[in-house]
């Protein structure tokens, strides 16, 4: 297997070396003191040293770029903002409480785009590419009671145009946030029509503005924006769902009503997406069939629902959904998207949540917290006479090569074969220590992997224990706690490097085969490869720029070989110990103990590279 899941960790913590040579691989001095470094997804490192931003490559083993700040030297890592589906990163100079100065730059080579100079700009909250249209849209603070937009053209490197919005501004998102709330609240985000102007939605209003001048070109008042669908497919119509239960179709020339006036959705919108000549708007209560040209339900009769939270869809026009039943159990329907009639005589029961579906040539795989089963699509009887017994949430792994699925619960972990439909118990009485329970499986060349943030257990193909390893946890910081969850949230996830921001989601409520995962994968990078190629068509970039960010990009949908844990040295002094594990032979190969100094370090696992700042100059260690 390869060495190619992107982790990036940047913590304040002593740093020591115990169990590999003191002696770095390779060291560069930099000009002044380093503050911190940032770790760019194409994999060099952004460096605050002294009064001066610089970029080290670790090919090069050099400083390969360097900009000198000036008098607004207290540049923050949180400063630096990266810009989707390209090189280019926006750096944000404080200028006073309110205002910056900021630069648009090309991290892999340092060459400044944009410098706003002289010309105040609001903080900014969030960035979208536009390079169809050649330039990059800001959305900042404005003058605090309401957001401006500021489009800047990187082909003339200068502002195009600014543009105050009815919209209050937000605080700008953040992983803590995000670590606080769970996961980030959905907001349609811009996007550009086939005309190359730009769809911007607030909260409660929907404008079309003039790509080249910012000119409002038509804005309606929505209310809540709940969604916005627009595409080549759907002519000069867009459809907007909003205030919870509207829909409408609108002109793209003028904003007019397509429709006589907006449909009321008769449960609270949760979402849509095309289907052949109409429109599938799923609600809480109910799914409808609207018609894109009349708005009229083609339908008729709707199915019901209670309160749905899970769909998808398969290639034969059927929907698959999941209501609650009014107490503890959840309900599954199937629904023919032709007709809207409910496939099976009566929905499927399951003790709820239902976390995960998948399809497998036997039927319907479910799983849920109370139990699994197989669902035959066709009749909707369950294959096993008694479910696969689950409490908690359940953890699965499709295994495409062995024509299996592994689901783990109740500390056991079964293997259900997809071609026959039988299942065995791998092992159980699985127990983890530290009160962990397993929160991943993954594939290895010798058997499965089951793991936590602190425990890692293999077993082979047979189900038999290959080995297991506990690192208990060490007491940090609060600020070090929030990195560490961040990062395991992130190394469980697609596209952890910031250059996957606001590709769109494909496949959004659609089943997946087990053959599904590198489906999708392959669709993201074939979509993300677009992206680049229309930002170099519009802007410029270097094909070995292009070449860096197309490989980052694929390496975060594949495994990778080590786990990097943070974890305690269990002596007397407690002392924090960082140590790289060897997945496949469960063995630990590299170990720093942690002190008390506080260098400011960062792992590049892509590369296999760590990164420790001692004073001025930064020391590389491979892996």
């Amino acid at each position: 297997m390869k060495k190619l899941f992107l982790f990036v960790l940047t913590l304040t913590v002593s740093l020591n070396l115990v169990g590999q040579s003191e002696t770095a691989d390779w060291k560069v001095d930099f000009p002044g003191a380093i503050s911190w470094v940032k770790l760019s997804p194409v994999g060099n490192l952004i460096v605050k040293s002294g009064s001066k931003l610089c970029g080290l490559s670790p090919e090069d083993k050099s400083i390969i770029w360097t900009i000198d700040l000036g008098i607004t030297s207290n540049v923050k890592e949180e400063d630096i903002q990266m810009v989707p589906a390209s090189p280019f990163m926006i750096l944000e100079k404080p200028s006073g409480l309110l205002n910056t100065k900021l630069q648009i730059i090309n991290y892999f080579d340092g060459q400044i785009l944009f410098d706003s100079k002289e010309i105040e700009l609001p903080r900014i909250i969030d960035n979208f590419p536009m390079f169809d249209i050649g330039g990059l849209l800001l959305k900042t603070k404005g003058d605090g009671k309401q957001v401006e937009l500021v489009f800047v053209d990187l082909a003339a490197q200068q502002i195009a145009w600014r543009k105050a919005i009815n919209e209050k501004p937000e605080k700008r998102f953040s992983m803590g946030a995000a670590i606080r709330s769970g996961m980030e609240v959905y907001r349609p985000e811009p996007i550009l029509d086939q005309d190359g102007q730009i769809l911007y939605p607030t909260k409660k209003d929907l404008y079309r503005l003039d790509g080249k001048t910012g000119n409002t070109l038509w804005n309606l008042n929505l209310k809540k924006i709940e969604d916005l669908y627009f595409s080549d497919a759907t002519g000069r119509q867009l459809y907007v769902a909003f205030d919870k239960n509207k829909f409408s179709a609108l002109q793209l020339d003028d904003g007019s009503e397509v429709w006589k006036k907006p449909i009321k959705l008769k449960g609270d919108f949760s979402n849509m997406f095309p289907h052949k000549d109409g429109f599938i708007v799923v609600q809480t209560s109910l799914v409808s069939k609207i018609d894109g040209n009349t708005g009229k339900d083609m339908w008729k009769k709707e199915p019901k629902l209670n309160n749905s939270y899970n769909f998808l869809q398969d290639r034969e026009d059927h929907l698959y959904i999941v209501s609650e039943d009014g107490g503890d159990k959840a309900l599954i329907h199937n629904i023919d998207l032709n007709t809207g009639q409910e496939v099976w005589k009566k929905p499927i029961k399951v003790k709820a949540p239902v976390e995960g579906f998948e399809f497998t040539p036997k039927g319907l795989l479910y799983l849920s917290a109370g139990g699994s089963n197989i669902v035959d699509l066709a009749s909707g009887a369950e294959l096993w006479k008694k479910d696969l017994k689950l409490k908690g949430r359940p953890t699965f792994l499709g295994d495409r090569e062995n024509d299996a699925y592994l689901v783990y619960g109740n500390k056991k972990l079964y293997r259900i074969n997809t071609q026959t439909g039988d299942f065995e118990m791998m092992l159980e009485d699985i127990k983890f220590d530290g009160k962990e329970d397993v929160d991943f499986i993954e594939k290895r060349d010798g058997g499965y992997l089951l793991g936590s943030s602190q425990n890692f257990m293999l077993l082979d193909f047979d189900g038999k224990v290959k080995y297991k390893q506990y690192f208990p946890p060490h007491q940090l910081s609060g600020a070090a706690k929030v990195a560490l969850g961040a990062l395991a949230v992130g190394a469980r996830a697609y596209g952890v490097s910031e250059s996957v921001k606001g590709l769109e989601a494909l496949g959004q409520g659609l089943g997946y085969s087990l053959t599904g995962d590198a489906d999708m994968a392959n669709a993201k990078v074939a979509q993300f490869e677009n992206k680049v190629a229309v930002a170099n068509a519009s802007v410029g970039i270097s094909q070995a720029a292009i070449a860096a960010i197309v490989a980052r990009f694929k390496a975060t949908f594949e495994t990778y070989d080590d786990a990097y844990i943070l974890t305690s040295d269990k002596g007397l002094m407690n002392k924090p110990i960082f140590v790289k594990l060897d997945k496949e032979a469960g063995v630990v190969t590299t170990t720093f103990d942690l002190k008390s100094a506080k260098p400011i370090y960062s792992i590049d696992e892509v590369g296999g590279v760590l990164y420790i700042v001692q004073g001025k100059a930064i020391e590389c260690y491979k892996l």
